[in-house]
């Protein structure tokens, strides 16, 4: 009898594991960009994103792959720049939307349903690693195991196939589950697996139906809010933190910035200025304080940032935190995504996943006279 049990578990446990394998998992949100962008005559994405400065490079290829989804004001700016309306982006999920057509040469490799579900167990393993420890908080994850929040979610949500990841992050997930060498991690996560105890964890992982349902909700939103938002210019991104409704002087800004702990600052005028040779409208300066970025940028160093510009790869940043600010050296990481470092102390900020209007691209710095 207890064998027919065990029976029965393992395969509703393989039956949950079946249906929660999804070939397209990473295109959450199908679009028509890249077909009205070539139509336009924008063979290649690269000249398309020139138009658009304040959406970095990266950010656009995600949203034209279906990647993530795109927030009202990236879609109304993309379909003012491609002389169409937002509806015209959104794809029509219905009976005639075919999958395997829209990915067609978005898919790199063919499916490998035996990566997929050993990524779906691997997410169910870490989901009871947090379950069965609640003090085991997301930030003390972070603190503990050098595990990125942003990183953490693409485990659990299974966004990453095992054999992309590299060394280093495959140690830490290592860490954090408890498995002392990565060759014995498979090893691991399977006999979890067959005691049926990751089961109860695959059953709330997002499914192919979970995926097409939140792209049909996205779609509402999108056809609702997006044609709000200001399309014919770069959007003016008011930041009061940052000193939006400060005067300009003529040709001088105001010099904001007084030092915080943990390499923050303070954006409160010091009652300096310092003379810019561009428009001032968008541009607010800011001195940097201490050298959080190393000896290349002095801490005596203004830098002047422009807010209705998007950060760019190669670039520096200021991420709005409320109260404070924090300078950022940006740059891709390996997955493709924007992200922010500091060097004091040692800081990663996952730029793709903040609001826009936080952040503002430094445009300039000004070194005061030795």
């Amino acid at each position: 009898m207890e064998n027919g049990v065990a029976s029965e578990n393992s395969e509703s446990s393989q039956s949950i594991l079946g249906d929660a394998c999804d070939p397209y998992r990473h295109f959450i949100f199908p679009n028509r960009i890249r077909h009205i962008r070539q139509t336009r005559g924008f063979d290649t994405l690269l000249t398309f994103a020139r138009k658009i400065p304040e959406l970095s490079y990266i950010r656009l290829s995600k949203l034209e792959r279906g990647e993530v989804f795109p927030r009202p004001e990236e879609f109304a700016r993309i379909a003012a720049t491609l002389g169409v309306s937002v509806d015209d982006l959104i794809c029509r999920f219905d009976d005639s939307f075919d999958m395997d057509d829209w990915c067609g040469s978005l898919i790199e490799q063919p499916f490998d349903e035996k990566e997929e579900k050993f990524t779906l167990l691997l997410a169910a393993a870490a989901r009871r690693r947090r379950a069965n420890d609640p003090e085991l908080t997301i930030s003390k994850i972070h603190e503990r195991f050098d595990l990125a929040p942003v990183t953490l979610s693409r485990v659990e949500h299974a966004q990453r196939p095992f054999s992309k990841w590299n060394p280093e992050m495959l140690q830490r997930v290592c860490a954090f589950l408890g498995v002392s060498e990565a060759s014995d991690l498979k090893a691991f996560v399977t006999e979890q697996f067959e005691a049926g105890l990751l089961t109860p964890f695959l059953a709330h992982l997002p499914t192919a139906q979970d995926r097409e349902s939140a792209a049909k909700e996205h779609a509402v939103m999108l056809r609702e809010t997006a044609a709000g938002h200001l399309t014919e210019e770069s959007p003016s991104r008011p930041n009061a933190a940052l000193g939006a409704s400060a005067p300009h002087i003529g040709e001088h800004l105001p010099v904001l910035g007084f030092p915080l702990p943990d390499g923050l600052i303070d954006p409160r005028p010091t009652g300096e200025e310092v003379p810019v040779l561009i428009s001032p409208d968008n541009l607010f300066a800011l001195r940097i304080c201490r050298p959080v970025l190393g000896m290349g940028m002095p801490a005596t160093a203004v830098l002047i940032a422009d807010r209705s510009r998007f950060p760019q790869p190669g670039g520096l940043c200021i991420q709005n935190l409320g109260k404070a600010c924090r300078v950022l050296a940006v740059m891709v990481d390996s997955d493709g995504g924007l992200v922010g470092r500091s060097k004091r102390p040692d800081v990663s900020v996952a730029l793709d996943e903040l609001d826009p209007d936080l952040l503002s691209a430094v445009v300039g710095a000004w070194f005061a006279p030795s």
